[in-house]
């Protein structure tokens, strides 16, 4: 019932953000909003691991299989969502400076009559 209603509200407001509109201005602060967001799940990672980890060991201690147990699958959950997080942080910091890069390369002109934006090569 609780993945129902997150998946119910991650689709509207999926649905609601695919109608907007974003100059070019808007589109990078949203690329840097979601590469700090994904920057923060990782630290919530790293922190599911090390409760997984106490898991681990206080089932160790308490001679617990279950504990034992649950350390070590919370740990791998752990682990694959930190290399999720870090690879999509990865893919969107590449994308977001290959657009800089992109737009570096734009100037604007003006040759009297004319205004206009020239991309230079370099």
């Amino acid at each position: 019932m609780v993945n129902l209603g997150i998946a119910t509200a991650g689709f509207y407001g999926a649905k609601t953000a695919s109608e907007k509109q974003f100059d070019l201005k808007q589109s990078f602060a949203e690329q840097r909003k979601t590469e700090r967001i994904l920057l923060i799940n990782a630290g919530l990672d790293l922190a599911y691991i090390a409760g997984g980890v106490y898991l681990n060991r206080r089932g160790i201690s308490k001679n617990s299989d279950r504990l034992h147990g649950y350390g070590n699958a919370v740990i791998l959950q752990g682990a694959f969502l930190f290399l999720f997080d870090s690879a999509m942080f990865g893919i969107q910091h590449k994308h977001q400076n290959s657009g800089k890069s992109l737009f570096s390369n734009l100037q604007p002109d003006f040759n009297g009559r004319q205004f206009g934006v020239v991309y230079k090569i370099k």
